[in-house]
């Protein structure tokens, strides 16, 4: 938290329309909590436009120029991860600005 209340701007987004998964307000959970700990933080949903997750992150990260990604890390098997991706792997291994990662 103290490294989210020094930042300029903070920009939280979920990504929808990547897997058949429905949203059920995570995102708007999230931007409360933020705000109770004193960190005005700007909501997105961004369609992934049939695009790969990790393009998605990429292009989100330049279009608002970010200087950090902050995102939870996750494991999936190997066949899972085959078959359907994954955003973890793709800022491991095509980070577009640093990245902080938590599991």
């Amino acid at each position: 938290m103290p490294l989210l209340r020094r930042a300029k701007d903070v920009r939280f987004f979920s990504v929808v329309g990547e897997k058949p998964i429905k949203d059920a307000g995570l995102g708007d959970a999230v931007a409360k909590h933020l705000a109770r700990h004193g960190v005005a933080a700007v909501l997105e949903y961004v369609k992934s436009g049939g695009q790969e997750i990790g393009e998605t992150f990429e292009a989100y990260v330049g279009e608002h120029a970010a200087d950090l990604l902050v995102m939870g890390a996750y494991g999936h098997s190997r066949m899972r991860e085959f078959i359907l991706g994954g955003a973890t792997d793709s800022m491991l291994s095509r980070p577009p600005t640093w990245v902080l990662l938590s599991h």
